[in-house]
């Protein structure tokens, strides 16, 4: 569906970890299909996220973001040196929100991080990568049970929401590839900001003070 494009500009040796999103569009009374995807290649090991999109859900073209300063054609500047790799994309209001798993310093600390638009095709910005940080999940957090945070995914159920993900202690060899990884839901009672003119987002930790983050 998306192989790898080994041609300038992107100089892809893999594609992989895509979330999709399908969205109606009313003035061409038509869906239009938002593919985000992590890749490997020239720019490294899973440096980012890049966008394709699609009408039907088949047939995939590549875009590459002419606006990112370091020319490698993400959606986002994203972090030097980590890794990104799963995500989910979803839109919170107004928001489009993508829920991402970053490894920063090469996976030496996975953790979910945040990215916004108010368009799902342009105009994507990355939060501060310690916004969700777990070690902020007053609690919650210990070294023995989530050091490592992977493949979040943020729902809203009956009105509350939860983080999916995966977790892992912190390996005795340090590497996060020997983890025990188990299967996560924990409630976020916490309401956080993101960017100036966006959605708040909900996340693990104490809940927020009435009217605060908004």
């Amino acid at each position: 569906m998306l192989a790898p494009e080994p041609a300038a500009p992107y100089f892809e040796q893999m594609a992989s970890q895509a979330a999709v999103l399908r969205e109606w569009n009313a003035k061409e009374q038509r869906w239009d299909w938002f593919m985000y995807y992590s890749y490997r290649g020239k720019d490294g090991i899973l440096p980012g996220l890049r966008l394709a999109t699609s009408r039907d859900g088949k047939t995939w073209t590549r875009h590459f973001n002419e606006m990112d300063p370091r020319g490698m054609g993400q959606i986002f500047q994203s972090t030097p040196g980590a890794y990104y790799e799963w995500h989910q994309v979803s839109k919170i209001g107004a928001t489009y929100v993508l829920a991402i798993e970053v490894g920063i310093s090469a996976g030496k600390r996975w953790r979910p991080v945040i990215a916004v638009s108010k368009d799902p095709a342009t105009g994507w910005a990355q939060t501060d990568v310690d916004a969700l940080l777990q070690t902020k999940w007053a609690g919650l957090y210990r070294d023995d049970t989530i050091y490592h945070v992977a493949t979040p995914a943020l729902y809203q159920i009956a009105g509350k929401w939860y983080l999916y993900a995966q977790a892992c202690p912190l390996p005795g060899n340090g590497n996060y590839i020997d983890g025990h990884w188990d299967l996560w839901c924990v409630a976020c009672d916490r309401l956080i900001p993101t960017l100036p003119g966006y959605e708040s987002i909900h996340i693990p930790g104490q809940p927020t003070a009435a009217g605060a983050g908004r």
